[in-house]
Formats: C-alpha cells, sequence, structure tokens
C-alpha cells in the first residue's frame, strides 16, 4: 500500500489549484460530477454533469446504459449501482461533445447545485489525506499488518472506505468521482450513496493528461476497521475509517464500454393502437410529467408539462395538451423491441392482457342487459331504457373496478393516465380508459374511413345513471382481481333523454292544451294552468318510478336466490340497495333536499318546455331529477367538481411552445424544425414513422 509522507516536494505535478482543492492536496484534478436523475431521466438514463479538467469545468446533459445482462429483476427504474462506475465514466468522455464550457475551476457560482459538492469532496479527500499522515491511523495499520498480511503487500490491491454524515450537501448528486496527482501520488475518490471510497497509487513519471480508469470498489474481500469517529466531536462528520481487500479485475475499456444486449419486449398486436401514457409526478407543485404516445407500431416519449394534479375530468384537455407538445418527444423504440425495464411495459402489458376480458364481459352483458329491457318494456317501462341501451353506442361506458394485489400495483404504481384507441379488423373501436385504479371501456363504430390519428377520447367523469352487471368475488381467468362491471350512461346522454321526457310527459298530461302554453299568451296560461301542470307530471314520474323500483328489487332477490344472472343496480351496499328500493324514492328526495346521504344526487338543473309557476319549478324538476328519473336503485354521483385547471393551462402551454418557435400546425406536422411549436416538429411523419434525420432514436 502507497504510503503518504509529509513532503512539499511537487516537481512532479502540474500544480494547477482551485479554491475548491483542499488545502492538504493542491495539484491537478479530474472530476466527474454526475447528479440525481429528474423523474422522467430515472427512466431513459439521461443525467446532468459536470467535468471538471485542471482549470476548466463543463457541464450538459449525456445518456448512460445502466442495463445489466444479468440483472433479471425488471424493475422500470434505470438506475447507477456501484459496479458501474469504471463503466460510465469512458461512457461520459466519449460523449464529451454534448457538454458546453461552464466556468473556471476556481469560480464555481455558490449557488450552483455543484459548489457544496465539490467543496465535499475535497474535504472527505484532505481528511483522508490528513488521517493518513496522523501517528494515531499510523500505529492502527502497523498493528493491523501483523494479523492481516495482504495489508503489507504490493500485490494486493486495497482501497479506504469513509462513512460519514453528509447532510444535505449531497442530496442533489449521485455520485462524484475524481483523480488529483498530488505528492507523487494518485488519489481517487469516489462519492456514491453517502460513502467515500479512495484509493491511493504510484503517480511518478509521465502521466496522461486525461486518465479515465476508475477502479471497481463493489466488490471487496477482507476488510480491516482502522478507526472509529462516532465518539469524537471533533470530527463528528466522519463516522468510520475502514481498509479493503480489492477483488474486482481489471479490464480493458474496450470490454467496458462494448455494447450491452437490451432486453426487450415484444408488445406489438393484430390490431391499429393509438395509446397515451402520462407517468406520475414527484409531487409538489411540478406540472412536468413523462409521457409516452404510441404510434401504431412506433413509440415516442418525453416531458410535457401539464398541470401538477390531474382530475378525471380533464381527460378531454389532457389529449389535446400532448399534442401540442409533440415536439417534445423523441422516438423511444419500436413496440415489437420496447426495453424491459421501460416505464411503460408493465402497464401496456396488463392493458394488453385485460383487453379482451374487458371485450368478453361486454358481449356477455348483452344478454343480461336485454333481459331487463324487456322486462321492463312488458311493464310499459322500457322505453328509456330501450333508448338507451340500444341507441348510440357512444352515450354508454363500462366501468371495470379491480381489488389491488401485486401484479396491479406493479403495473400501475408509475401511472396517473392511460388512454389507448385499438381500431380491430372487425371494425369495431374499443376505447380503454386506466384512471384512479379504475378501468373504463367505450365503444364505436369503426367502419368506413378512419383518421390515422385520433385524439379525441370520451368524458368518463360525467356519469349519469348506471348499472351493475356482475360481481366477481374472485375474477375471472387472465384478470383474477376483477371485482365488478358496470355500465353508466353519459351525463350528457342522459340529460338529452330526461328533456325528450319532459316533452313527452307534457304532451301526455296536457295533450292539445300544450300549444296553449307555447303562444304570446303563455305568461296568462302560467298563473291558471301550471299548478295542475307540474302536479300531473310530477304524479305520473312518481307512480312510474316505484312500479320499476318495485319490479327492480323482485329482480335483486330472484338474483340473489339463484345466485346472479340478470343486472343489479350498483349501490354502495346491500344495505342501501333495500333503503333505496320501495321506500328508496321518497328518501332520495329526502337527500337531495339536505345535500348529504352516502350517494349524492347530481342536481342538474333541468329547463321545462313549459312556462310554469315559480313556485313549482322546483316541485317539477325534482320530479325529473335523476333520482326520479332511474330504473330502480343505480348510483348517484355528486355533483363534479370543476376541471383541475388543465383547460385553463392550455393557454399558458400554447405560450410557452410558442416561445420556442413555430406555431400551431397539424398532428403529424414537420414543420418548423426542432422544438418547432405548436404541433409542430413532430418526431414522426404522417403515417407514425419515426423520422430519425430529424429525431434520433433515444437510448435506453
Amino acid at each position: 500500500m502507497p504510503r503518504l509522507e509529509d513532503d512539499d516536494d511537487d516537481e512532479n505535478v502540474a500544480p494547477e489549484i482551485s479554491e475548491l482543492e483542499g488545502k492538504k492536496l493542491n495539484g491537478y484534478q479530474q472530476v466527474y460530477l454526475i447528479k440525481k436523475p429528474t423523474p422522467s431521466e430515472i427512466y431513459s438514463g439521461d443525467r446532468s454533469v459536470l467535468f471538471r479538467c485542471g482549470n476548466w469545468c463543463y457541464c450538459g446533459k449525456v445518456t448512460f446504459d445502466f442495463s445489466d445482462p444479468d440483472d433479471s429483476d425488471e424493475d422500470s427504474q434505470s438506475d447507477m449501482k456501484l459496479k458501474d462506475i469504471p463503466r460510465i465514466i469512458p461512457m461520459l468522455q466519449r460523449q464529451q461533445g454534448k457538454l458546453a464550457f461552464y466556468c473556471n475551476a476556481t469560480a464555481v457560482p455558490k449557488g450552483s447545485d455543484f459548489y457544496t459538492p465539490l467543496e465535499t469532496q475535497n474535504e472527505a479527500q484532505d481528511f483522508l489525506a490528513a488521517e493518513l499522515q496522523s501517528d494515531h491511523l499510523s500505529e492502527a495499520i502497523e498493528r493491523f499488518e501483523k494479523m492481516y498480511p495482504w495489508m503489507d503487500s504490493d500485490e494486493i490491491k486495497t482501497y479506504f472506505e469513509l462513512n460519514c454524515s453528509v447532510g444535505t450537501d449531497m442530496d442533489s448528486v449521485q455520485c462524484v468521482c475524481s483523480k488529483t496527482y498530488a505528492r507523487g501520488l494518485i488519489f481517487v475518490t469516489i462519492y456514491f450513496e453517502g460513502t467515500f471510497y479512495v484509493s491511493i497509487s504510484d503517480g511518478m513519471g509521465d502521466q496522461p493528461l486525461l486518465d479515465v480508469r476508475f477502479p471497481d470498489v463493489s466488490n471487496h474481500g477482507e476488510g480491516v476497521t482502522l478507526m472509529s469517529y462516532v465518539d469524537n466531536d471533533i470530527e463528528a462528520r466522519w463516522q468510520k475509517m475502514t481498509l479493503w481487500q480489492s477483488l474486482a479485475e481489471d479490464m480493458k475499456l474496450s470490454t467496458l464500454l462494448a455494447p450491452r444486449k437490451k432486453k426487450t419486449k415484444n408488445l406489438a398486436s393484430d390490431s391499429y393502437v393509438q395509446s397515451y401514457i402520462v407517468l406520475k409526478g414527484d409531487g409538489g407543485n411540478d406540472t412536468f410529467r413523462t409521457a409516452m404516445f404510441r404510434f401504431g407500431s412506433w413509440c415516442y416519449s418525453g416531458r410535457v408539462q401539464l398541470t401538477s394534479n390531474l382530475a378525471l375530468a380533464d381527460l378531454p384537455h389532457v389529449i389535446p395538451a400532448l399534442r401540442m407538445q409533440q415536439s417534445r418527444l423523441e422516438f423511444l423504440c419500436d413496440v415489437a423491441s420496447m426495453p424491459s425495464k421501460s416505464p411503460f411495459v408493465r402497464p401496456m402489458e396488463f392493458a394488453g392482457k385485460v383487453a379482451p376480458v374487458m371485450e368478453n364481459e361486454v358481449v356477455e352483458s348483452e344478454g343480461v342487459l336485454m333481459n331487463l329491457v324487456e322486462r321492463l318494456g312488458n311493464m310499459g317501462l322500457g322505453d328509456s331504457i330501450s333508448q338507451w341501451l340500444e341507441g348510440d353506442p357512444g352515450q354508454s361506458f363500462f366501468e371495470f373496478n379491480f381489488a389491488k394485489d401485486n401484479e396491479t400495483d406493479k403495473a400501475h404504481k408509475d401511472v396517473e393516465l392511460m388512454c389507448t384507441k385499438c381500431y380491430t379488423p372487425n371494425g369495431l373501436v374499443t376505447i380503454t380508459i386506466y384512471f384512479g385504479g379504475v378501468y373504463y371501456l367505450s365503444l364505436m363504430e369503426g367502419g368506413g374511413e378512419q383518421p390515422l390519428l385520433d385524439s379525441k377520447f370520451p368524458n368518463v367523469a360525467g356519469k349519469g345513471r348506471g348499472y351493475q352487471i356482475r360481481a366477481y368475488g374472485n375474477g375471472v381467468d387472465s384478470w383474477e382481481s376483477l371485482r365488478k362491471v358496470s355500465i353508466w350512461q353519459t351525463s350528457e346522454a342522459m340529460q338529452k333523454e330526461m328533456e325528450e321526457r319532459i316533452g313527452k310527459s307534457t304532451l301526455d298530461v296536457v295533450g292539445p292544451a300544450i300549444v296553449s302554453l307555447h303562444n304570446p299568451q303563455a305568461s296568462e296560461s302560467k298563473s291558471t294552468g301550471g299548478e295542475d301542470f307540474a302536479g300531473a307530471v310530477e304524479k305520473r314520474e312518481e307512480r312510474n318510478a316505484k312500479m320499476v323500483d318495485d319490479e327492480l328489487r323482485r329482480s335483486m332477490e330472484e338474483a340473489d336466490i339463484g345466485g346472479g344472472g340478470v343486472a343489479n343496480t350498483v349501490a354502495e351496499s346491500k344495505s342501501e340497495v333495500g333503503e333505496r328500493s320501495g321506500g328508496g324514492v321518497e328518501r332520495g328526495r329526502e337527500r337531495e333536499r339536505e345535500g348529504k346521504g352516502g350517494d349524492q344526487v347530481v342536481n342538474e338543473p333541468v329547463s321545462s318546455p313549459t312556462p310554469v309557476a315559480e313556485s313549482k319549478v322546483s316541485s317539477f324538476e325534482e320530479a325529473n331529477s335523476p333520482i326520479r328519473q332511474s330504473l330502480g336503485a343505480f348510483h348517484h354521483l355528486a355533483p363534479m367538481r370543476k376541471p383541475s385547471g388543465l383547460e385553463g393551462k392550455l393557454g399558458d402551454i400554447r405560450k410557452s411552445m410558442a416561445s420556442e418557435g413555430g406555431g400551431l400546425g397539424p398532428v403529424g406536422g414537420l414543420g418548423g424544425g426542432r422544438g418547432g411549436g405548436l404541433g409542430g416538429s413532430a418526431p414522426w411523419d404522417p403515417f407514425g414513422k419515426p423520422v430519425l434525420g430529424k429525431k434520433e432514436a433515444k437510448p435506453l
């Protein structure tokens, strides 16, 4: 083990001194500082770095390959390990063209993210150099050398490990690697995850100005604790010093830099698919998210600006926001060769696995729902339901609730929103949305020509009325965690139906008198006929609702006896179903008046086509409110909150993108150059194929 003598003879050293260098080890220095990744960088391998070469500092962003062919763990995070250091420093040096001059080594700004870590690195190096000159450490080394012969062998490689408490000084740093040439020795200091590693080697003779070889300190053999500083108040920053025998083998740079074969997965399908996946943010007020867009067979990813918190009601605005920022996306990979550790692999795999299950549930629900429509139709009450269920499929959507388990947690732990459009060969378009631990599925007719890129998605936050179709205790094949399947009518469709039913009730009750209610003398009829009109409509609707409640309650009782097979109304619990059945109408009205209860009613204002008296308007609206229009005890939601601000945020995003140059172009437009503004400079052609001349493939 080389000795550090107290000698000021620096004839063999090129003395280029910085204020950040320690007082004890002034000499020529190389430093490589790699910052911790942002939420998007942890998946891509991008890192912000600082490189010091003598008196000059350079900084920028480079891309590392942290893949490990021997690692079977498919955790999506692509992160650095201690054993990667001998490989990533040469990799960084190869990308020096990406770095720009930052400052002189003596003038690193104190307010920068680099100043304190550089100071701390030199402080640790100086402390160990001072300790090696101390009598107490020399005595400890001599004492242990008699017990461990390898400590005094020139053939054995060793290094020091210095455990410390750096507080928040190194919070933003992933690793710092430095080489200092001083006193005829080469000090190699590595900081990684709260620990310093220092090796000392002979530095006499000619030395390269730029040496990228760093030792592997991840593989050690026998070790000796030389000093413990726990009880020493003066050295409270430093805790323990250990000398380790290194078992790592020297490897050639060509071997270290040899390309590693990445593990990939084939997620291709027979259908044409568009997908948008938005990952969760890192909390706080950060508005930038990592997102991926699948355009047919090709995938693109990048950082996009949304809002700090997304809500389901934001969905109609999320996709346009992504569209405006298409120039921020870069080509990621072909869907047939997705990197196995990509954060998008698991959610895409899970969604592909359960998609056939959801489609099968939709097919099997048809018989259940038709039986319900037929039964209610025989009672003269099926018009509303048949109009909904047999009408435009776009006015309904299915909801799939599932239990959390290890598989679902791994698949969705990083995902905030996932939207997929799948164009199947049979001419049907299935739209799948994942948000907040729930899957939603909507259907569209796919006949005729379809756009290659369609960014329109339904608003599944607006729920009207709904029915629970099936409930599972142990799920189904290929989706064991599935628990409940429901169908919902959209709030827009329900509102339209309510208005049509109001008009129909008006004709049935008032008959020819409806004409007089719309003529210029309507104001006179308002005081004379309005009260009778509202009362008649209310009685009719109340009678129909009670009949449907009784019939649906009987259906549910039969289902309980027979073990299922008919549509059950969505409710929070059996007791709630019982409460709403029979006397549920009146209790629902009381909840509506009081504004409280387990399930609150959507109290949307409904305008009457007839000018009735003001004193009876609220009664008329109450008679035709969602709880009175129900076919039983279906679920009612509290009024939706206003969007979380993404709709308003679109203006800010437009300004932000406009400041980068370019204007709003068609989705997939390639004009505007790099960063070409709103919708410009997309990294794909009109057919989705990556334009690598514009955007280079981004290694993971």
